[in-house]
Order: structure tokens, then C-alpha cells, then sequence
């Protein structure tokens, strides 16, 4: 914390002293404001040695989680695991068993310091997920009331107008530059001076640089070019092609139907909404994520658009690719399994084809994963099948970028919105002066 007397610890047998830090208050960037210190209980000291997972306050921020460790060690306290962060006063400490976080409590708080500052012990509240019925989780989420839609969970500031939004974010980054500063400038102690493009901090609103602010998308409907849906059940038991409707780690496995969320096209929608009619007569069972059992378990929408002509204030989708991802932990290469993916191509086809307009289709491949993740690792087999009507089976589809055109494969990563990132890319062309001759090599992507 900006002003705020910091200690370093000095273990000394079975004692331990706190000596002051040197004062940082010739930082010209030092904004004054109070830096939010990690969620710990300081309620009844009385009931303490209830949980096991420990909370210690006072700590030298300069000390990392490798020093701490020893700290506890000299001080002859055994525990299970210790974790603490540089620039942080609070570390956490997990025992094994009540009798040695009762020790460990003795020990520390005996510990004397300048200006009579000592380590103080308490329980450590449970991490959100770890919530139990009594409600000892975080006051927020136990209160939150669950989500009515799905939307709500994945497009959380959709309620908002879209000018809000871009405030809210403004100020997220904001909030983001000036952390960064305070946390560079904690690291310049015992003389180190500070960084010379730290010093415009205060003539910048306490941040190191000038923001100028977030880029609105020129779409804000319908824009995402990619779009992962989760197949599973919904809150009724019947099988649901959408998003979770919630966190795996808070025991949240139910499926929400993707219809009202902004963000998704009218075509990952349509697609959502034909592989869950077919999921639903097939023989195989869709994934079970709490156990990793089933077969279907998520469809993955592709959408290529047309170059942007003069005309046209949104391109045209012109390709679309759909990667259906199964679990086959039992069922190995086989007649039946063959036969299912034939059935929902022509089910997938026959569906886009007599739509009114018909919807492109120009891709359609099935992906083997067995991990409880939806990430597939890079070398998940993928087999391309055959489009009824058109016996091609291809594994890309094409997307532009302004006037340039992308290759993409089922894995590629690509900019899930290219409208918003050819402004950006166009920003940063300006910016780096790129002419018709630049040739610009960079290591991290917009």
C-alpha cells in the first residue's frame, strides 16, 4: 500500500523481529490510494481452529511465498502448504491438523516488530466454490440468485447499453495501468530508483502511459465468427446443445439454450438447433461431465464471411464449418459408430438445405476427446466426412480480414470477431507507420 509502513522479517532462533522497510515516500508517482488486500475472516477469534486453511495478516509485502515457507520453518511450525505474494500483506496457510495450526498461531502472533505492528492469525474464509450450506462463502455469490438464462452467463453486461459497456471496460482497464504502476513502484526499494517511465504517473491519472480509451466494434450483434457449445442436459433432464450455466468447480453442469444470447449468430444458432434435434434420437448418450461418460459432447461453429464490399456494412457469411466432438472412451472404431456420423451429416444438410434461406454448409468433421476438459489437445483425432449432395469432404474454410484472406483449420485460432480486430489491426498500422513496402515481424497478436 502506497504510504503504508512495510516490514521485513528477521527469524532469530525461536524469536522473530520485524524491522521496518525504508520509506518509498519519494516516489513521484505515488498515488496515496489503498490497494485491496486479499478476503480473510477477522470476525470471533474464538472458534478459529474450526478450519485448517489459515489466514496471516501483517506480513512484509516485499516476501514471496519462498520466504515465507522458510519463516514458518524456522519458526518450527509444520503445515501442509503456504502460499504469499510479493506485493501482498496476507499470506495463507494450510495444516493437517488443528494442533499444529494452534502452534502456528502461538508462534506467529508472539512475534514483536517495530512500532509494535505483530502478525495476527485467523481463519481464511472458503474460495467462493468451497462454499458450504452454512454459507461461510463469499457474501455476493451467496446471495446472487441464480441465473434465470444463459445469457446471463455469457453475455453478463447484455443488459446494458452498449455506451455502458464500454465504460465499464474503460474503467476495468484503467483500474488494470494503475495497479501495474503501484506494483512496479513496490518492487523499487533499498534505493533501486524508480523507472524513468514510471515518473508521468500522476500527470496520467496514475498510470504510466496515455489510454485512449476502448475501440468500439463496428458489430455488436451476431458478431462472434466462432462459437464452442456444450452438449449435455438441461435443468428439465431433456438433451441441450448450448452453454453451461455456470462453473464445473461450483458443481454446475446444466446446459441453457444459446437463443437469446446477443453475441452468437443466427447461423451457430440454427446449427445449435439442428445437431440437438438429431442428439436427441440418436442411440448414443450425450456427455455426462460430472462422471465423463456419453458420447456427444460439444459442437463447435465455424463461419467464414465474403470480403466487405463497398455496399455492405456486414459481409456475408459465404463458409461455414461445424467440428462435433464425441468422447469414445468405449466405443472404438466401429459399424455402429460410423453409421451415426453418415446419419447426422444427412440429418445436419437436409436441415441447412431446406431452410428458407438455406444455410451454408462447407465443412463438417467429428473430433475424438477423452479428457473431462473441452479443450482438445493438438494431436485429438479429427476425421473429415463427406457432405450429402456434394460427396467433398474438406477440413478449412476462408475468412477476411480487410482485403486479406485467412485459411482456417478446425484448430486454428482466428480473432473471434474480425470486424473489431480490422480496426485494430488498421490502429496498429498506423501507428507503426506500415506502408506498401513494410515487412512488420510481431510476437503477440491484437
Amino acid at each position: 500500500m502506497a504510504g503504508e509502513e512495510e516490514c521485513v522479517a528477521l527469524a532469530l532462533g525461536n524469536a522473530a523481529v520485524l524491522e521496518e522497510a525504508p520509506a518509498s515516500g519519494n516516489d513521484p508517482t505515488a498515488a496515496g490510494d489503498v490497494e485491496e488486500e486479499e478476503v480473510r475472516n477477522d470476525g470471533d477469534q474464538e472458534g478459529w481452529s474450526k478450519g485448517l486453511r489459515k489466514c496471516v495478516q501483517n506480513l512484509p509485502w516485499s516476501m514471496g511465498g519462498d520466504a515465507f515457507k522458510r519463516l514458518l520453518e524456522e519458526q518450527d511450525i509444520k503445515f501442509a502448504s503456504a502460499k504469499k505474494r510479493k506485493g501482498k500483506t496476507v499470506g495463507f496457510v494450510e495444516f493437517d491438523a488443528a494442533e499444529h495450526a494452534e502452534h502456528a498461531k502461538v508462534k506467529l502472533e508472539a512475534m514483536t516488530g517495530s512500532k509494535g505492528k505483530k502478525p495476527k492469525v485467523s481463519d481464511a474464509l472458503p474460495r467462493s466454490w468451497e462454499a458450504d450450506e452454512t454459507g461461510n462463502g463469499d457474501a455476493k455469490e451467496e446471495n446472487a440468485e441464480p441465473p434465470k438464462d444463459v445469457s446471463e452467463v455469457v453475455t453478463p453486461l447484455a443488459s446494458q447499453s452498449y455506451e455502458e459497456q464500454l465504460r465499464e471496460k474503460r474503467d476495468g482497464v484503467a483500474t488494470v495501468l494503475r495497479k501495474f504502476v503501484r506494483h512496479t513502484r513496490k518492487c523499487c526499494v533499498h534505493g533501486t530508483p524508480v523507472p524513468e517511465w514510471l515518473t508521468p504517473g500522476k500527470e496520467k491519472g496514475g498510470m504510466a502511459c496515455d489510454f485512449e480509451g476502448i475501440i468500439s466494434s463496428p458489430v455488436v450483434e451476431g458478431y462472434r465468427n466462432k462459437c464452442e457449445f456444450s452438449i449435455g442436459f438441461s435443468a428439465d433432464g431433456e438433451s441441450v446443445v448450448g452453454f453451461q450455466m455456470g462453473m464445473f468447480r461450483k458443481g454446475i453442469t446444466t446446459i441453457g439454450n444459446p437463443r437469446n444470447c446477443r453475441n452468437v449468430s443466427d447461423i451457430a444458432k440454427f446449427y445449435a438447433g439442428a445437431l440437438e434435434s438429431f442428439i436427441r434420437t440418436s442411440e448414443f448418450q450425450v456427455w455426462n461431465k460430472e462422471n465423463n461418460s456419453g458420447f456427444w459432447r460439444m459442437l463447435t461453429v465455424r463461419e467464414g464471411r465474403h470480403p466487405r464490399t463497398c455496399q455492405e456494412e456486414v459481409p456475408t457469411v459465404a463458409e461455414v464449418m461445424l467440428v462435433v466432438q464425441y468422447l469414445c472412451r468405449y466405443l472404438h472404431v466401429s459399424d455402429a459408430k460410423m453409421k451415426e456420423y453418415e446419419r447426422m451429416a444427412r440429418e445436419l444438410s437436409s436441415a441447412a438445405f431446406s431452410a428458407a434461406p438455406p444455410v451454408t454448409l462447407t465443412a463438417l468433421l467429428v473430433q475424438e476427446h477423452v479428457g473431462v476438459s473441452n479443450a482438445a489437445p493438438a494431436d485429438a483425432p479429427l476425421i473429415s466426412l463427406a457432405i450429402p449432395g456434394t460427396e467433398v469432404s474438406v477440413q478449412y474454410i476462408h475468412d477476411y480480414i480487410g482485403d486479406l484472406q485467412f485459411r482456417i483449420s478446425p484448430t486454428a485460432f482466428f480473432q473471434v470477431n474480425s470486424f473489431a480486430a480490422e480496426k485494430l489491426y488498421a490502429l496498429a498500422g498506423e501507428w507503426a507507420g506500415l506502408g506498401p513496402n513494410t515487412l512488420l515481424s510481431a510476437g503477440r497478436g491484437l
